[in-house]
């Protein structure tokens, strides 16, 4: 579960922290909640598995997802625009 879940927690950090500019200042493993997820045409889980995506370039829709929700945002901060720039050049 480890590896099917790096790439969707890398991708919600660096969404999180670049296209929202929001920091959670104390993101650890107790504050990152995974739920195993059933497709359902109707709901947001449709719309996740549109989002993660395999190893192969392929649309993981028929393959089991997960729901990531990161906990305890109660120390946050945002980025100026020289710390957020000083932040990609290290990705």
């Amino acid at each position: 579960i480890r590896r099917e879940l790096a790439g969707p927690l890398l991708q919600a950090f660096l969404k999180i922290v670049f296209m929202d500019n929001f920091v959670h200042c104390d993101l650890h493993p107790g504050n990152i909640l995974v739920r195993k997820t059933e497709s359902s045409p109707s709901t947001l889980n449709s719309w996740w598995d549109n989002v993660v995506w395999s190893d192969d370039g392929r649309n993981n829709a028929d393959v089991e997802s997960y729901t990531i929700a990161f906990l305890d945002a109660g120390i946050v901060t945002t980025l100026n625009d020289n710390d957020q720039q000083n932040l990609k050049d290290l990705f």
